[in-house]
């Protein structure tokens, strides 16, 4: 075995496969990875296969954190879009209760605040929905 492989198998390796049809390649470092032939497994592939799972760690991160702002977006778009609607209906209203089928996120509460409402939870109610009671208030600008 060749000594410059073990920096990259120490931490434990799987192979499964026959020269007919390939081997593949598991390690912590770089996942799963498919080789035609066991000369193959090279110290250049293994760094090879270990950036390109960082890369893809990374990428999928990005995704992730995209997919999270877009779904906090969309739900303060329905949390304003529904204050919208009840102010409208009811102006001379200054609270709302507003159910959500699962518990706010933080960044949503301290955004809503930040543009002037009062965000409180209240409760769960039969159906398992989260209250919010969210109050609206003139902004105070102090004038200098």
């Amino acid at each position: 075995m060749n000594k410059e492989l073990l920096k990259y198998i120490k931490n434990g390796i799987i192979v499964k496969g026959n020269p007919n049809d390939g081997y593949t390649v598991f390690t912590p470092a770089t996942q799963e990875f498919r080789i035609s032939l066991l000369e193959q497994l090279t110290p250049e592939l293994f760094e090879r296969k270990k950036f390109e799972h960082v890369n893809f760690l990374d990428f999928q991160d990005k995704v992730f954190k995209t997919a999270m702002r877009k779904q906090r977006h969309d739900q303060i778009r329905r949390i304003l879009n529904a204050i919208k609607s009840f102010r409208t209906r009811n102006p001379l209203r200054r609270s709302i209760y507003i159910p959500f089928p699962k518990d706010l996120d933080s960044e949503i509460i301290r955004f809503l605040i930040r543009i002037g409402y009062d965000v409180t939870y209240m409760e769960r109610d039969q159906s398992g929905h989260y209250l919010y009671y969210i109050s609206f208030f003139k902004k105070k600008f102090n004038l200098l």
